[in-house]
């Protein structure tokens, strides 16, 4: 760790609009892209510069989950590209992290989507891709491959299994990714601790339900047991699209 004084970090928690539509992704993804920026901006002039920001897992597109392979692949967005180009000019302009999840496509796996983390630095250049290992069909109606599923495969792929545990030194410390639900594997953070991280992003989508005590206490405990921060981000809100251009509230 080489950062000396104390820094603000943001855990963005914003209303996501769902494509349901394929056809009508791009205007979504702006509008969900533009409203995290808004708040993002807002905290900075309001409390003062912030060194990391967070965003919520599906924060780009949102999860609408009942739907075919085909469908998401037409809905997720890859890493980097176009639709993430402006938060990665947001952390260049700030000289920030700017962190988040996304549906994914990779032109490396096709007919395959993941579930997806990503990072920018003060440069805005990808600092971290960490793609989702456990709860590919947990709800028994998600789609998305993880890494476990295709492991010789993904490692060749991707240099080594140094891709599955991504940590990059920075600055203000060694920091990693992980996505919601893999924050109750208790072996998967003590991965991450095992490899040096010091502050692990958690972009999550979790329901707001009776289980979320049990959430809670997951955070706190792999917090506690591997001696590292854990900044946690999630949907603030759903709004989901019935028809063209008509939007109704997710019921919850």
């Amino acid at each position: 760790m080489t950062y000396t004084k104390p820094y603000t970090a943001v855990a963005v928690q914003t209303v996501i609009r769902h494509v349901k539509d394929p056809a009508w992704r791009d205007e979504i993804v702006r509008e969900n892209v533009n409203r995290s920026l808004s708040m993002m901006d807002y905290v900075s002039h309001r409390f003062g510069a912030a060194k990391l920001f967070v965003l919520p897992e599906f924060s780009l597109t949102g999860a609408e989950h009942l739907r075919s392979i085909e469908d998401w692949t037409k809905v997720a967005l890859q890493i980097p590209g176009p639709e993430l180009e402006p938060l990665a000019k947001f952390a260049r302009d700030n000289e920030a992290y700017v962190g988040g999840g996304t549906m994914e496509y990779d032109p490396n796996y096709p007919g395959r989507w993941f579930n997806s983390a990503y990072l920018f630095g003060p440069t805005g250049e990808l600092l971290i891709r960490y793609r989702k290992l456990n709860g590919a069909d947990v709800q028994g109606h998600t789609t998305y491959s993880t890494p476990p599923a295709l492991y010789d495969l993904y490692v060749k792929t991707e240099g080594g299994e140094d891709a599955l545990f991504p940590v990059v030194d920075t600055p203000i410390g060694r920091l990693g990714m992980i996505n919601c639900y893999d924050i109750n594997f208790p072996e998967v953070v003590r991965t991450f601790a095992m490899r040096g991280a010091e502050v692990l992003l958690h972009v999550t989508g979790e329901p707001y339900s009776p289980h979320r005590d049990i959430w809670e206490m997951s955070r706190r405990t792999r917090a506690f047991e591997n001696t590292m921060y854990i900044i946690s981000a999630n949907h603030g809100g759903y709004v989901a699209q019935i028809a063209g251009d008509t939007f109704a509230d997710a019921p919850g």
